[in-house]
């Protein structure tokens, strides 16, 4: 940064005299254009400090929206074209009984979901094939097989993601809807009720451990909606 300190107003004279220069300036003068130029100065300085903060936070929001669109488009993949990508299956003991639980990433966090046990991610799976929603799925004679066998089974691993995939389909859209509910707009809601109205069924407030009899009644529900 250069020297913005008053100068000596003498020496400036003497030395334009040396020089055989032509100021014919007074040093009041000379003062007077001094005071102007370092307004002008601070001013610039002034001006350039806030267009930097203004800047510095024009890139904060920008970084802040990028994350945010981040979140937004991961949403929209996991709850509305749900994909086996990054699952991993975890066998678990719960109280007396063991279950295949699921494990994801969302909005930057880890969560995680209840498959079900054994015999029930067998049987569901049975009911995916039935459907047309599973293929080429090979199912073991017995359903009284161990974790080991079941997990060295690439179709059966495989098959049970898909599953995860809706259970955590459902985890997501009832997040949602909670979170979101009392966030819509009135021109949102306008948009809503002039549309035709659609066949709705009331929601529960999820949680991880469902009776594993509603494991079956929900999915051959959502089955039902959404699948034919």
């Amino acid at each position: 940064m250069i020297d913005v300190s008053m100068p000596s107003v003498k020496d400036i004279l003497t030395n334009n005299y040396l020089i055989r220069g032509h100021l014919r300036l007074t040093s009041v003068e000379i003062r007077r254009l001094y005071r102007l130029q370092l307004r002008q100065n601070q001013k610039i300085h002034r001006k350039l400090a806030n267009q930097e903060e203004m800047l510095q936070e024009s890139l904060d929001h920008i970084k802040n929206l990028k994350s945010k669109l981040k979140y937004s488009e991961e949403t929209l993949q996991k709850a509305f074209h749900p994909s086996t990508d990054k699952i991993a299956l975890l066998y678990k003991n719960i109280g007396k009984h063991y279950y295949i639980k699921a494990r994801f990433y969302w909005r930057g966090q880890q969560r995680e979901v209840q498959v079900g046990s054994i015999p029930i991610v067998l049987d569901i799976i049975k009911k995916m094939l039935s459907q047309g929603y599973l293929h080429d799925v090979s199912l073991p004679k017995s359903y009284q097989i161990t974790w080991e066998q079941f997990k060295n089974k690439v179709n059966l691993i495989n098959a049970t993601k898909e599953i995860a995939a809706l259970k955590f389909q459902e985890y997501i859209i009832r997040k949602l809807y909670v979170d979101d509910t009392n966030q819509l707009g009135t021109v949102d809601l306008e948009e809503v009720n002039s549309e035709k109205p659609a066949k709705t069924y009331p929601v529960k407030k999820y949680t991880d451990e469902n009776k594993e009899e509603e494991k079956f009644d929900w999915y051959v529900q959502w089955r039902n909606n959404n699948l034919k």
